[in-house]
């Protein structure tokens, strides 16, 4: 069995202390054949982070991308650029992204096929809320997420399915 662990940074560090950390995170993971390790840094540190990782067995990818590789998307990330950065995954539907940013879930597949688009895996998160756990709906709202997020896959390319309860 092949075991992949992925950690999302979600804002925090800045270029110089990730790129520190990256070289310390080097230096104790060992990576065992078949197993992956990738980390998701914030954006403003992807430069950084791919040129800390060069030479390791780490991999990173973006926390977030928008579904059109250019356009007026003020605030967004380009699949294609972050493609041309080194990133390997990109996170689609994080729960954060999903309240805080209120995207909808009709995004979720068009980011899957442009990610796969670019040749980069996909992270699809599914969770459920702690009032959906609570009324039962957990099933219905993670059937939801991944009839949404796999509307437009390409089966054929990989992508990994991450289940995370916002509540935990």
């Amino acid at each position: 069995m092949n075991f992949y662990v992925f950690g999302n940074w979600k804002m925090h560090n800045g270029p110089e202390e990730a790129r520190s950390y990256v070289k310390e995170l080097c230096g104790m993971v060992q990576s065992e054949e078949g197993n992956s390790l990738a980390i998701f840094p914030p954006a403003l540190c992807a430069f950084a982070v791919n040129e800390a990782l060069q030479g390791s067995k780490i991999s990173w990818g973006g926390q977030n991308a928008h579904f059109k590789n250019s356009g007026a998307f003020t605030g967004e990330n380009s699949p294609e650029v972050f493609q041309q950065m080194g990133a390997r995954y990109i996170l689609v539907g994080h729960s954060e992204r999903r309240q805080v940013f209120f995207e909808p879930e009709d995004f979720m597949g068009q980011k899957v096929k442009a990610l796969q688009d670019v040749g980069l895996i996909p992270v699809l998160c599914v969770g459920e809320t702690i009032d959906d756990r609570k009324w039962g709906r957990t099933a219905d709202v993670i059937s939801r997420q991944l009839k949404s997020g796999l509307s437009q896959v390409d089966l054929s390319k990989p992508l990994f399915v991450a289940y995370e309860p916002v509540w935990a």
